[in-house]
């Protein structure tokens, strides 16, 4: 924002004291006024005597500063220490106190709780199951890099902003799954050659859609790309960073594991995924995706001449 400068023509003004009395007492209402405006700081000294300092007016604008930051919101603690140390030409290490640790991770379960409410809500309709999921990342993705503001309106932005590239993949994979468990419903029903060739195309299929499941939806969280781009992409990023692909995928099936061997631990415990089990689960992979998304996203540097 630039600022117009306008040239002022000087005047001089000449008054005459005609009054000197009424000026006597000005100028002590001014000084009454000043010393009211004065900050005092009272401390002891080395004999215990209690002395009184005036305040200057630099320290007086510190003191309010430091009044405000007492009043931030959780939220903008740790960003504005990470902001400050990447400021420098080499940033140390964020170091938080443990009240502000404790402020940030209580704040943090707290959308975590909004945001796996509003997913189980906006999923209700099958349709809406993509673009809630994509909402959930793009909120996610955020957290993870200190960007997040009201988790709730953010999870709606994300919801309108990544509707239909969301619900277009979704719609296709549910054709994928379809067409797969329509299949493995022949194999399973049927004793003949063609149901063992089947079944051995089928293991390549879901092994091709379990590559592709675990990245399509935070890619349209956070690029913008055609649908069959964004499955395409999803495959390719799964094959160049299989290490990654490697946690998510355990990291997504583990709990389907675990309720396969003891079915009784679902009982106890499925009303926690309604609650918070998606977000805290989804949270820890965004921080894997991050550092894919960051490797994608840094520039390279170009050589110096």
């Amino acid at each position: 924002m630039y600022k117009s400068s306008k040239n002022l023509a000087d005047h001089e003004v000449i008054t005459k004291k005609t009054e000197p009395e009424q000026s006597e007492v000005s100028e002590k209402k001014q000084n009454a006024e000043a010393d009211a405006s004065k900050k005092v700081r009272l401390h002891a000294d080395e004999s215990g005597n209690i002395v009184e300092d005036i305040i200057p007016e630099n320290d007086k604008n510190d003191t309010d500063n430091a009044d405000e930051e007492l009043m931030l919101h959780p939220k903008s603690i740790k960003r504005d220490i990470l902001k400050e140390s990447q400021a420098t030409e080499n940033p140390e290490p964020v170091h938080l106190t443990a009240g502000q640790k404790f402020f940030i991770a209580m704040d943090k379960f707290g959308d975590f709780f909004i945001l796996n409410i509003m997913l189980t809500v906006f999923c209700l309709p099958i349709i809406t199951i993509g673009a809630a999921v994509t909402a959930l990342y793009s909120v996610l993705i955020k957290m993870v890099k200190n960007q997040e503001g009201v988790a709730k309106n953010d999870f709606i932005k994300a919801f309108k902003k990544n509707f239909w590239p969301a619900t277009k993949v979704w719609i296709v994979l549910l054709v994928i799954i379809g067409a797969l468990f329509l299949q493995y419903t022949y194999v399973t029903n049927n004793d003949t050659q063609m149901a063992s060739y089947l079944m051995i195309l089928l293991g390549f299929e879901m092994l091709v859609v379990s590559l592709i499941v675990p990245f399509v939806f935070p890619l349209v969280a956070r690029y913008e790309n055609t649908t069959f781009n964004y499955i395409k992409n999803s495959f390719i990023l799964s094959i160049m960073n299989i290490k990654e692909w490697l946690f998510v995928f355990f990291h997504f099936f583990l709990p389907f594991l675990i309720y396969y061997v003891n079915p009784t631990i679902f009982h106890y415990s499925w009303y926690l995924w309604l609650v918070i089990l998606f977000c805290i689960f989804g949270y820890s992979k965004c921080i894997v995706m991050w550092k894919i998304f960051d490797k994608l996203e840094k520039k390279p540097e170009t050589d110096k001449k």
